[in-house]
């Protein structure tokens, strides 16, 4: 399971509009629709990280609070917490104890009536991906890695140092078919649920062994998002993630690596198959569909060696390489 990912607005339509506009594209940092047309009209999208669900536990807002206290920049996240409710204010005592935490997640979370609302939560989820203040909305910006950063200086929480290494070494990769020097990517989520437990979430997903009409729904939206961002990779870091955005994903293991059967389930929205010519898994569509290379990274949310890392890295780097 992903996590660090508040609980935001369920809309991911993007409606363009000449009004301003509150609407929310959940996401790491969650950014506003207007933003997305001013990054769109001059910076492309290089990764897209998609994951399963946003997670509000404990452990997580400790890990941040701490690394930011570490570097005496607490009190920017601690000012956008108490923008979002007045129970919000409790939250470094609430660090201290899992009963008073879930209450100040219901508070803050759940109750908040702030007129900052939308904002606070584009603020919040900043401190997470890039461990900063977000900056002036006319600075705002697709996340970038560059070659040179010092990652340790930008830690967050482990998920999305993570990504940042894996991004870092995949960029590097590039050095002997690229005069790159930085790549851009942005994270989301299929899901925006309080459930912070994957085995408990994952069940309420499924009518006995296959996805309900919520899990189809939340893939539908995730390809338009997909649509409207054009990245050039896709890094898929969740298992089930995999299963669901894919109409044949344990099918095409099989086939492709005799990897052995999988569960069987049948996804939603894309077909892979295995191309030749790139020896790599592509997404069928016809030749007037842009879509994304894909690369698969369960590393991301846990469980795989640093091996395979590196391997996620250089996969990376080599499709990145082929598009420039």
């Amino acid at each position: 399971m992903t996590n660090a990912q508040p609980l935001i607005s369920d809309s991911i339509l993007l409606i363009l509009s000449k009004e301003p506009s509150t609407t929310l594209l959940p996401g790491q940092p969650a950014l506003l629709e207007e933003e997305i047309v001013k990054i769109k009209s001059s910076l492309d999208l290089d990764v897209l990280v998609v994951g399963m669900n946003p997670s509000l536990s404990l452990r997580t807002y400790k890990q941040l609070f701490n690394r930011l206290r570490k570097r005496k920049e607490e009190d920017g996240l601690l000012n956008v917490l108490n923008q979002l409710s007045e129970g919000g204010k409790g939250f470094e005592k609430s660090l201290g104890n899992e009963k008073d935490w879930n209450v100040w997640v219901g508070d803050t979370f759940s109750g908040s009536n702030s007129s900052g609302k939308e904002e606070a939560f584009s603020e919040l989820q900043y401190y997470f991906v890039e461990g900063k203040k977000k900056p002036g909305r006319d600075k705002i910006s697709w996340p970038v890695v560059r070659l040179g950063d010092n990652l340790s200086k930008c830690q967050t929480i482990t998920y999305f140092d993570t990504i940042r290494r894996t991004l870092a070494a995949g960029l590097k990769a590039m050095e002997s078919n690229s005069e790159r020097r930085e790549l851009t990517w942005y994270q989301i989520d299929l899901f925006h649920e309080r459930e912070t437990v994957q085995a408990s979430f994952l069940s309420s997903l499924k009518d006995g062994k296959k996805w309900n009409d919520k899990a189809e729904i939340a893939v539908r939206k995730f390809w338009k998002q997909v649509d409207r961002l054009k990245p050039k990779v896709l890094l898929v870091a969740n298992s089930n993630v995999s299963d669901l955005i894919f109409t044949n994903y344990d099918d095409v293991l099989n086939e492709t690596f005799n990897f052995g059967s999988g569960p069987g389930r049948q996804g939603f929205g894309k077909t892979l198959y295995w191309d030749n010519a790139s020896f790599s898994l592509r997404i069928q569509t016809d030749d007037t569909e842009q879509v994304p290379q894909v690369v698969f990274s369960r590393q991301l949310s846990g469980g795989a060696s640093s091996s395979m890392w590196y391997y996620v890295a250089k996969e990376i780097g080599r499709m990145l390489s082929s598009v420039d």
